[in-house]
């Protein structure tokens, strides 16, 4: 499935990529250039209140490098979403790394990963079905 944010007119997609229990997601954002994002929902973070400016987490130090408002729309399969709008705020870590929090209407997802090159992905054709029966 796929999520597609809008915050006034700036769009960015988020696809949903689960194996059994495994979920990731791939976001996909092309500002001056295209930024791709690996990441991986987290249980491990508890965030309470409005997200602060800088926060540690497993061991390394994020800062809050942009938020927002952005409404939601969904295509295909995309777990339990059913708000249309949530409050966003990204982190950048040392390195590459990068850290999510949305709050949806009071349910609040922490995802962490890395930002990836492009130039990483080989996207086939196909018609989204299963590969593997």
């Amino acid at each position: 499935g796929m999520l597609v944010y809008d915050d006034k007119g700036y769009q960015w997609q988020e696809y949903l990529l689960q194996d059994g229990d495994r979920i990731r997601w791939l976001g996909v954002e092309e500002d001056d250039q295209v930024q791709v994002t690996w990441l991986t929902p987290t249980d491990d973070l508890e965030i309470t209140g409005t997200p602060p400016k800088h926060l540690q987490f497993e061991g390394n130090h994020y800062r809050c490098v942009e938020s927002g408002e952005a409404t939601m729309s969904r295509q295909g399969m995309t777990l339990n979403r059913s708000s249309k709008r949530c409050h966003y705020f990204d982190y950048q870590g040392p390195g590459y790394q990068v850290l999510t929090i949305e709050d949806w209407d009071g349910d609040i997802e922490v995802t962490v990963g890395t930002i990836i090159r492009p130039s990483e992905l080989l996207l086939l054709p196909g018609d989204g079905q299963r590969v593997y029966e």
